[in-house]
């Protein structure tokens, strides 16, 4: 009499799995609340955009150890977005919303520069990591709701994550969280 051998999962497959859809529901949560709240032919209450960037907030200070290896990648996509916005003369597709090359240009080296820093953030995650790259987050928000901000928000964005990596250097931002699995 043999026995039949079930194949199972991968015992970390499915964590995986979950991680990966956790980033695509933060994702969604994050620019669908940007363009709630920032497009003029919005679908959505305005309410609906902020409901969706706190959810998106809360989940990207509690789960960021899970993920922080991604943030030079959505760094390096909004210098990619601020090349794109340097070439056209306006911001995303909304022709009505133009802004300088130079203004553009400087955009995209502040996000170039976060993506740089970010490069250095490992687990774990230290709360200077999290408050500088709240910091950036809110300052993203900020610069989509009021596109004569864009730049100001772009340089604050710098700001926060320099202070975040600036924290840990000197060892200000030592205090560890328990790492989240």
């Amino acid at each position: 009499m043999q026995r039949q051998v079930k194949p199972s999962i991968p015992a970390g497959w499915l964590r995986g799995f979950m991680r990966w859809a956790s980033v695509v529901i933060w994702l969604f949560l994050f620019f669908g609340g940007l363009i709630t709240i920032g497009s003029p032919n919005r679908q959505l209450p305005v309410a609906v955009g902020w409901v969706m960037l706190t959810i998106a907030a809360v989940a990207l200070t509690a789960t960021m150890s899970c993920w922080v290896h991604l943030l030079p990648a959505l760094f390096s996509y909004g210098a990619l977005n601020g090349l794109i916005t340097a070439v056209n003369g306006h911001l995303a597709t909304d022709v009505s919303r133009p802004i300088s090359q130079v203004d553009a240009g400087i955009m995209t080296a502040c996000f170039l520069c976060c993506a740089l820093l970010t490069l250095r953030v490992r687990r774990p995650v230290t709360v200077a990591d999290r408050l500088g790259i709240l910091g950036a987050f809110a300052a993203v928000v900020f610069g989509v709701f009021d596109e004569q901000a864009s730049l100001t928000a772009s340089i604050l964005m710098v700001c926060a994550v320099l202070a975040a990596v600036a924290l840990d250097m000197l060892g200000l931002g030592r205090v560890r969280r328990r790492a989240l699995p």
